[in-house]
């Protein structure tokens, strides 16, 4: 069931919650949290930017509209130094 989006994303969302409240249970409070896709939303969560339901919720919406999108498509990378910026 993993290897759908809609469910793999409250999945890695859940860990992520799962070890901030390990970390913090263990005395571990950070200064700043910074993250990357899903780990954005954790992150503003542990910040207290979200309160929980609304992580989840925002989580499962995405995780929905994901799934939903099609599969075709391509990704895109240039190679570049920043003298050619």
């Amino acid at each position: 069931i993993l290897d759908q989006t809609r469910y793999a994303q409250i999945g890695i969302v859940s860990v992520q919650v799962a070890l901030v409240r390990y970390l913090a249970a263990a005395g571990v409070r950070p200064d700043a949290v910074a993250g990357h896709s899903l780990g954005e939303l954790t992150a503003a969560w542990t910040a207290g930017v979200l309160t929980l339901p609304d992580l989840l919720r925002l989580t499962a919406e995405r995780g929905r509209l994901m799934q939903a999108a099609p599969a075709t498509g391509a990704m895109a990378a240039a190679h570049t130094d920043a003298r050619t910026l």
